[in-house]
């Protein structure tokens, strides 16, 4: 205790004790109140950091996930056109294939066996045809072939094979390699030039082309 306080009577002393009391509760006070707000500051700022560290992730996954779903979607471009590509190519060599079908299809008739071939497929032609009159198109590089001869020899191989009916050879010319047989009335008609019998077998013509080339069908 101060000389002044011991110099103050009682009640005095009283007084003074309380204020000072007073004073240092409210000290304290105000020490637990910052102490508070610094805790509570510091979780705030702590919360802060965390938040943004947390949404600086979240926005560097959602770049990352872009990119891997851009990347996805190239990379799936890339290869529908290489297959478009693949395809393509295919297509391309079989359909050269094909054309050299045709071509030497056409070179046939050099052959030392084209008169009696077209024999034959001028009697498949007309025993499909079912008329008695049978009207045969040729083009015009084989009407040379269906001389007086060969028509003797037709007849008579058409009676061998039971093809009843006549032959003679129509002034039209068919287009292609080999006959067309018609109907005396010409409503009905049968295409069996070489190219038509490759067009109605193309698909199976295509698949055979696609195993020898590629070891799989078309």
């Amino acid at each position: 205790m101060s000389g002044d306080e011991a110099r103050m009577d009682p009640e005095d002393r009283s007084a003074a004790d309380l204020c000072r009391r007073i004073a240092e509760d409210a000290r304290r006070r105000a020490d637990e109140a910052i102490a508070r707000a610094e805790t509570l500051a510091s979780a705030r700022l702590a919360q802060a950091a965390a938040d943004a560290e947390a949404e600086a992730a979240a926005i560097v996954a959602r770049a990352e996930a872009a990119a891997v779903l851009a990347a996805g979607k190239a990379r799936a471009r890339a290869e529908i056109d290489a297959r478009r590509m693949e395809l393509a190519a295919r297509e391309e060599l079989i359909a050269a294939v094909l054309e050299e079908v045709r071509r030497r299809i056409r070179a046939l008739r050099a052959a030392p066996g084209w008169r009696d071939l077209l024999k034959a497929l001028i009697l498949e032609a007309a025993r499909d045809l079912g008329e008695a009159d049978v009207e045969i198109l040729l083009p015009a590089e084989d009407r040379t072939v269906a001389d007086a001869a060969f028509m003797r020899e037709l007849e008579g191989e058409a009676a061998r094979a039971g093809v009843a009916g006549s032959f003679r050879i129509g002034e039209r010319a068919a287009a292609g390699t080999g006959p067309v047989a018609r109907s005396a009335d010409g409503r009905v008609e049968v295409n069996n030039t070489l190219e038509a019998r490759l067009e109605r077998s193309l698909r199976e013509a295509r698949t055979i082309i696609a195993r020898a080339l590629f070891g799989e069908e078309s």
